[in-house]
């Protein structure tokens, strides 16, 4: 599926097999959202986009690997906060 999916644009939609695929891609760091088939794109797509402003937001320096990396907890308790149990949190 990475090979399929390193030859597209920074963020894409892609329905591949059974799920809907929503990426964003940083200088070293590829980020994936997969839901289901039945799962509405645009929400998934809207979450990328709020994980996308959160990530930009903390990492000023930019979004690499070497600056992630130190501050793991935050960028896990920022995917905590937009998803909870894998579905979206409609605060956002």
């Amino acid at each position: 599926m990475y090979d399929s999916l390193s030859k597209l644009s920074i963020g894409d939609i892609l329905n591949i097999d059974q799920y809907v695929v929503v990426f964003r891609s940083y200088l070293d760091v590829s980020i994936f959202m997969i839901g289901g088939i039945g799962d509405n794109e645009l929400v998934l797509a809207e979450a990328m986009d709020t994980l996308n402003t959160c990530l930009e937001t903390i990492y000023k320096e930019g979004v690499e690997r070497k600056n992630i990396i130190p501050l793991m907890t935050v960028f896990l308790l920022i995917i905590d906060e937009i998803i909870d149990n894998g579905y979206k949190l409609s605060g956002i």
